[in-house]
């Protein structure tokens, strides 16, 4: 790939008093792009320097060319190595002055991509530590049985008490973002809401109820934060569906499902 440094705008055009210089000859661009990494044999340094010497839009812009060169090493230096002694500003041509060309053979690729791997390395540290702290503060979750089990054995006692159909259309619809509801059947009794049964993500929210005297829990949460759970675990059954984009997963000791089939929207 080349790269053509003749791009840039004289600096009397980048602060409003001037026009763009026009772009130099292919060929002559090239040649410039060797002088500057001192890739020249003798004889055409010296002719493109007896150029230089005639030609004001040739000596503009070798001298923006050596003056971005110079700004480029500079930053590197003082954002990477402080203490590190800064490179001289480009001196600018006249005609008894010629521009002298860097003492290495780096192209303009190499030294433009200093600064890309810096700041690649800068985005991917930044990258790996917010993932590192997501990791670290993150809530872990709990397997379907884990968290029947630690709601069961703090006494099954919800946070809100289900009191209406109602307020169960309005606690699903405004934590989960769809209005659901339990129809009725023999033997089933809603308890309530508990916050403790983190299965799919923080934001899961668990319905406690009993049929026949038997506790059961779904857990509910959007589907976008679903994932593989068991089918059954320590004498426990597990049985999912989804629903209007919510995913219903109900852990019991009964062998079929009791509520699952009963959920709808209003």
């Amino acid at each position: 790939m080349t790269i053509t440094r003749h791009i840039l705008l004289h600096p009397d055009a980048a602060s409003g008093a001037g026009d763009a210089m026009p772009p130099l000859p292919n060929e002559l661009t090239e040649q410039v792009e060797l002088y500057l990494d001192g890739l020249l044999d003798a004889s055409q340094r010296e002719a493109l320097k007896a150029r230089m010497r005639t030609d004001e839009q040739l000596r503009k812009h070798v001298n923006e060319l050596l003056a971005m060169d110079a700004a480029i090493g500079s930053s590197l230096r003082s954002t990477f190595a402080p203490q590190a002694v800064p490179l001289p500003a480009a001196a600018s041509l006249s005609l008894d002055q010629t521009a002298q060309p860097a003492a290495t053979g780096r192209t303009l690729l190499q030294r433009i991509g200093w600064l890309r791997l810096a700041a690649a390395i800068l985005l991917a540290g930044a990258a790996i530590f917010t993932l590192h702290m997501r990791q670290q503060y993150a809530t872990p979750l709990l397997s379907p049985q884990k968290a029947y089990r630690n709601i069961v054995d703090a006494g099954f006692r919800p946070y809100i008490v289900c009191t209406g159909e109602q307020e169960f259309i309005d606690y699903t619809h405004r934590f989960l973002g769809v209005g659901l509801r339990v129809k009725p059947f023999d033997g089933l009794v809603l308890i309530g809401w508990n916050k403790d049964g983190d299965i799919f993500s923080e934001h899961t929210d668990s319905l406690l109820a009993t049929v026949d005297g038997k506790q059961v829990i779904v857990f509910m949460d959007k589907q976008s934060n679903k994932r593989s759970l068991p089918k059954s675990a320590r004498g426990l059954n597990i049985f999912q569906r989804d629903l209007a984009g919510i995913t219903l997963v109900e852990v019991t000791p009964l062998s079929e499902p009791k509520l699952l089939n009963n959920f709808e929207q209003p």
